[in-house]
């Protein structure tokens, strides 16, 4: 799986003492809050408010990286310090790679746990 490349599942199954059993309700909790998150980070964008852009990306990045998601993780990291001061002209851009990053990291997920996380 190409996703799986962009991803450290060692860190994953770190986190969680070795138990894949545990990883994957993790792997799922992740997908399930950072759904949430990335709403809301389109009504933020919505309204113009750069800060909550900032704000929102920070700590999914965090969580991304969290669960040794890389790539999704440096994505955000990128939209978290574009937005700090002012919304980037881009930023329509740069939530769409997000969304492709976060869709293509569930589907390397559930290979890898051989399950289905509902969207």
């Amino acid at each position: 799986m190409d996703a799986l490349k962009d991803m450290d599942i060692a860190a994953l199954m770190d986190a969680t003492g070795g138990n894949r059993d545990i990883a994957k309700d993790l792997a799922r909790l992740y997908l399930d809050l950072t759904g949430q998150e990335l709403a809301r980070l389109d009504q933020a964008v919505t309204d113009g408010d750069e800060e909550k852009v900032s704000a929102i990306a920070h700590k999914c990045a965090g969580s991304s990286i969290s669960c040794g998601l890389i790539k999704l993780s440096t994505l955000l990291k990128a939209l978290e310090l574009s937005s700090a001061q002012e919304m980037p002209p881009d930023i329509l851009g740069q939530i769409e790679g997000i969304r492709n990053e976060m869709s293509a990291a569930k589907t390397a997920l559930e290979a890898y746990f051989d399950c289905s996380f509902a969207s």
